[in-house]
C-alpha cells in the first residue's frame, strides 16, 4: 500500500502524527525504487506553520506496479502490484450455505506469489510490509468466503465489485 491517498505526497521529517508507520514505509519504497524523495517543506499538523518534510513521488519503475484503488482500505488507497496470487492447495472448506438467496462457503488454502517483483523481495520492503514477506517466503495460508455465480465460485470481494 502506497502510504498515502494519493501520489506525490509528503510527510513531515518528524513530529507529525503517524498511525502507519508512513515514513518507514516510503523510504522502504524509496529504496526499492518505486517512489523518489525530496526535501520539502510540510503545513505542520497543527497551526499554518511550515515544517521541513519530504515529498515523495512515483517513478518510472513504480508506475509499471502501481494499481489504483488496489489496496483495500476503506479510503481505496493505491498499492503496488508484488505477483501473482496462485491457489497451491485447498485445505478444507465449509458445506455451501444459502445466505440472503446466496450459496456461500468459507474455504481455507495455501497459496503462493508467482512472479514477484524483485523489489518486493528486499529486506527494507519486507520490513515495512511483513505482510509481502509473508506472502513471498514460505508457504502462507489464508481464507476466503466464496460465492457460487453462474460463472463458477467468486471471491466475496469481486463478487462485491461485479455488483452481487
Amino acid at each position: 500500500m502506497v502510504p498515502a491517498k494519493e501520489l506525490p505526497f509528503t510527510l513531515q521529517k518528524s513530529g507529525g502524527m503517524d498511525f502507519i508507520n508512513a515514513p518507514e514505509k516510503a523510504a522502504a519504497l524509496v529504496s526499492a525504487g518505486l517512489l523518489t524523495a525530496k526535501d520539502a517543506e510540510v503545513k505542520a499538523m497543527f497551526g499554518n506553520q511550515l515544517v521541513p518534510g519530504v515529498q515523495y513521488s512515483l517513478t518510472d519503475e513504480g508506475k509499471k506496479y502501481l494499481v489504483k484503488g488496489a489496496a483495500g482500505n476503506l479510503g481505496n488507497w493505491d498499492a503496488f502490484c508484488g505477483g501473482k496470487y496462485k491457489v497451491k492447495d485447498v485445505e478444507n472448506f465449509t458445506q455451501p450455505a444459502d445466505m440472503f438467496g446466496t450459496k456461500i462457503s468459507q474455504v481455507n488454502y495455501l497459496y503462493e506469489v508467482d512472479d514477484a517483483p524483485a523489489w518486493a523481495k528486499q529486506p527494507a520492503i519486507q520490513a515495512a510490509y511483513p505482510s509481502v514477506q509473508h506472502d513471498v517466503t514460505g508457504s502462507p495460508r489464508d481464507k476466503a468466503v466464496l460465492v457460487a455465480t453462474n460463472e463458477g465460485w467468486m471471491h466475496e470481494r469481486l463478487f462485491k465489485s461485479k455488483g452481487g
